[in-house]
């Protein structure tokens, strides 16, 4: 993967200087093609304020219900969790996009962007579902 590849497969991600970011289970073919292109980026894994941009690799079904809620609560307000997970396996056994989409319903996230087959891996990112406008409040007329 050549140096312009890996920076616009970043900011196709969202990852910009200046963010934090937090990895979990990142397979070690990731971290030696992408770690050395962000520069400016805050690796962490907590921030007060919320972390805004958060991978995780998932490989079971169990893997993604455990660490998704708690992936949830580590991220800022407009923050975006990119599930990633490994495509065409056996049907049953591993991740696929309608199982993300349902655990990340019952979480409160919805997505709104699909990554194509990067190393073998798909992607999904999640946000905050938007909530409903807020009914007005009723009036009283005698």
């Amino acid at each position: 993967m050549t140096k312009e590849e890996a920076w616009s497969l970043l900011a196709f991600w969202g990852i910009r200087t200046g963010m934090t970011l937090s990895l979990c289970h990142m397979p070690s073919e990731f971290r030696e093609k992408f770690l050395p292109f962000l520069e400016g980026v805050h690796l962490m894994d907590e921030c007060k304020t919320g972390v805004d941009i958060i991978l995780f690799f998932g490989g079971s079904k169990r893997e993604l219900v455990e660490y998704l809620p708690k992936l949830s609560q580590k991220m800022s307000v407009n923050g975006r969790i990119w599930v990633f997970f490994h495509g065409g396996g056996p049907e049953g056994e591993g991740l696929s996009e309608e199982f993300v989409r349902w655990v990340a319903l019952h979480v409160g996230l919805a997505d709104d962007r699909r990554c194509p087959e990067v190393l073998g891996w798909l992607g999904l990112r999640l946000k905050w579902r938007p909530r409903s406008k807020r009914l007005e409040k009723p009036s009283f007329c005698c």
